[in-house]
C-alpha cells in the first residue's frame, strides 16, 4: 500500500469517527498532506466522496481566521482539481450561503483573495454557476 492510499483511509477513518470541528481539522491536514504529495485527482475525489466538501464548508464557519482561510483555499483546491464531480457537493454543503454569510462579515484580505479564487471556479461552472445565481 502506497503513501496516498494511506492518507486516503485515514482521511476516510477520521471523517466517520470525529466531530465536525476535529474532523475539519483532520481533512485539512490529510488534504495538505495529499496535495504535497500530488495533485491527483483520485485523491481529491477520495475527499470530495468522503464528505469531506461539507466538513470544509462547516470550517468557512469557524471563529479561527486561520481554519477560515484554510478552508476555502481546500474548498478551491478541490473544485479546480475536481471540477463538475464536486459541484453536487458544494451544492449540497450550501456554498452559496458559506461565501454570503462570510462576505457580510466583512473578511479579512488574505481570506477574500482565497474566496475570490472560488467564485472565478464557480462563474465557470454552468450548473454551479445557474443553482447559485437563484440565492
Amino acid at each position: 500500500m502506497g503513501v496516498m492510499e494511506i492518507l486516503c483511509d485515514l482521511l476516510t477513518f477520521g471523517i466517520g469517527t470525529k466531530t465536525e470541528e476535529e474532523t475539519a481539522v483532520h481533512i485539512y491536514v490529510i488534504l495538505g498532506l495529499l496535495t504535497d504529495a500530488g495533485r491527483d485527482r483520485d485523491v481529491i475525489g477520495n475527499v470530495v466522496d468522503a464528505g469531506g466538501i461539507e466538513c470544509l464548508v462547516k470550517m468557512t464557519r469557524s471563529e479561527s481566521v486561520l481554519m477560515q482561510a484554510e478552508a476555502f483555499l481546500a474548498l478551491h483546491l478541490t473544485a479546480a482539481i475536481r471540477g463538475t464531480d464536486a459541484e453536487p457537493s458544494l451544492l449540497k454543503a450550501n456554498i452559496g450561503e458559506a461565501i454570503t454569510e462570510f462576505l457580510v462579515a466583512s473578511p479579512q484580505r488574505e481570506i477574500f483573495q482565497n474566496l475570490l479564487a472560488i467564485i472565478g471556479l464557480i462563474i465557470s461552472s454552468g450548473e454551479l454557476n445557474s443553482r447559485l445565481s437563484e440565492i
